[in-house]
């Protein structure tokens, strides 16, 4: 630091950033945080305009070079701090700049032999927090088999019944479960034209015992939560989330899928040009494969080794770095029912 300071005096017109130019600032905030070192009650302002004969303290090519070397210390202490509160902390993207349109792409395996291509737009977007619960948009449309649209009685059944769910405004809490339908009644009052509606169309008996099954879901809240739960898109997009990662690293166990299969998990999360979270998971459910398939509760009883379902879950996801919301994802589902593989495989990419 120089025993004797260096000032300029401001001729009339000129401007903070000619003098800058003058002494080889490459940036203001240098030139400003210098002059108020020097200058520390304020008294000497720089603002906009500038007045002939104000003194300025200017900093000498030494002391550029600090502030600079010290801007760029700063800059990547904070990105240490930011990558430290994802390794370290819970992965909670900025939420409030989510207004996403997802390609969900679903296909289904037997030993290898692919079976069905399900694909459908989804919109999700993020409403509003309150306290620790965070509410979104949820919408689904243009659900496609095989590239064609679904034509099969039993589907297009289906996609009328559902067709009242969308949109949704869902409230999930930190642990990824729906807490709460926020637009329930109005998705009630839906159901009950669509009810009316499709029981004029639908006379068989295998499509009433559906509608009837359809409504004793929707018209109980409690049931229809359960029902979202399950949704295998939101189980994807949100698998990352809400998790605390130490030195990198989360175990947990959680269960996944509709069959609500309890999976030992592992997420490996590394950053770099973005974030990157890979997912290991191996089947721990005691229950059997009947069970499973049934949707059974785990029983006392004790099974053979050939009746526990074997497997495994890998996936890999990535986010954007700036506010974490998901960009892409990829998922294998590899399961050994009764000897014959059943793989699904599952793309969420952004549109």
């Amino acid at each position: 630091m120089n025993i004797f300071l260096q000032t300029h005096i401001v001729k009339k017109g000129e401007t903070l950033e000619q003098i800058a130019e003058i002494y080889h600032i490459p940036d203001l905030n240098i030139l400003k945080d210098h002059h108020y070192l020097h200058t520390p009650d304020d008294s000497n302002h720089l603002g906009p305009t500038l007045f002939a004969g104000q003194e300025i303290f200017i900093p000498d090519q030494k002391e550029i070079e600090y502030y600079i070397l010290k801007k760029k210390q700063v800059l990547e202490e904070r990105k240490n701090r930011a990558n430290n509160l994802i390794e370290n902390g819970i992965l909670l993207p900025v939420f409030n700049e989510m207004d996403e349109k997802i390609q969900f792409i679903i296909q289904d395996f037997s030993d290898d032999i692919l079976q069905n291509t399900s694909e459908f737009d989804v919109r999700l977007k993020y409403l509003e927090k309150e306290e620790q619960l965070f509410t979104f948009l949820y919408q689904k449309k243009l659900l496609t088999i095989n590239g064609e649209k679904a034509e099969m009685k039993a589907y297009e059944l289906a996609l009328k019944c559902s067709a009242c769910l969308y949109p949704a405004g869902l409230e999930i809490n930190i642990n990824r479960k729906i807490h709460d339908i926020k637009n329930y009644h109005e998705i009630l009052k839906r159901w009950k034209t669509i009810q009316h509606e499709l029981l004029k169309i639908y006379t068989d008996e295998n499509s009433i015992a559906y509608i009837e099954g359809v409504r004793r879901t929707i018209e109980v809240k409690n049931e229809l939560i359960k029902a979202y739960q399950q949704d295998l898109f939101l189980q994807s997009y949100f698998y990352p989330y809400f998790k605390k990662y130490t030195s990198g690293k989360n175990e947990s166990n959680s269960r996944y899928m509709p069959e609500r299969i309890l999976y030992k998990n592992q997420h490996l999360i590394t950053i770099a040009e973005d974030i990157s979270v890979t997912l290991n998971a191996e089947c721990i459910d005691d229950r059997s494969q009947q069970e499973i398939l049934n949707h059974l509760p785990m029983t006392h009883a004790e099974h053979d080794e050939d009746e526990l379902l074997e497997s495994k879950i890998t996936g890999n996801f990535h986010l954007s770095k700036q506010h974490k919301l998901l960009q892409q994802a990829d998922i294998i589902i590899d399961s050994y029912f009764y000897n014959v593989k059943e793989t699904t495989k599952i793309k969420l990419n952004l549109k």
